[in-house]
């Protein structure tokens, strides 16, 4: 991901997850998104990379506060059902779970959102990282086959060393 402020090497967690274009799907706010086409259901899951540099004093809980307030901005309703604190204190980290209900297209969706929010120091600057916000919205019922592939992500996420030293 080279729009990401650190290069950050994944790998999709199987074969029925592909990549896309993030305009392709109508998405403006992420650098990598990605499909799960053979999930049952009229609801295709989506994994989603965002993030950026941030400055300021907001914690992780913080920023994982915020996602919960931009997903209830999108579908009017989103309530956090759990939250975990995981990482390191040079990459502090969050998961969690979200839920939200949203009108697509006339359709109505009771939707679940996977969400790991990882936060990278970087070393020269203090009061400055990088925090990559790793999304997976699917529907509530499809939570049992798609949480497993999205942990499998989140673990596998790594800071391309050979991109950064360069």
């Amino acid at each position: 991901m080279e729009e990401f402020p650190v290069p950050i090497r994944f790998e999709l967690p199987g074969p029925q997850w592909r990549a896309v274009q993030p305009e392709s799907v109508g998405v403006s706010n992420a650098m990598f998104v990605a499909l799960r086409d053979d999930t049952p259901g009229d609801y295709t899951p989506i994994i989603s990379f965002s993030g950026g540099w941030r400055t300021d004093d907001a914690t992780m809980e913080q920023i994982a506060e915020e996602a919960v307030l931009r997903l209830r901005d999108e579908t009017g309703d989103a309530q956090l059902m759990d939250r975990r604190q995981f990482g390191t204190e040079q990459t502090p980290s969050y998961s969690q779970v979200l839920r939200a209900s949203a009108e697509v297209d006339g359709q109505h969706y009771d939707l679940a959102r996977l969400q790991a929010l990882i936060g990278l120091q970087d070393p020269a600057q203090e009061r400055r990282r990088a925090v990559l916000i790793v999304s997976c919205t699917c529907l509530a019922d499809q939570l049992d086959v798609v949480t497993p592939e999205f942990q499998a992500l989140v673990k596998g996420l790594r800071v391309d060393e050979a991109k950064a030293a360069g």
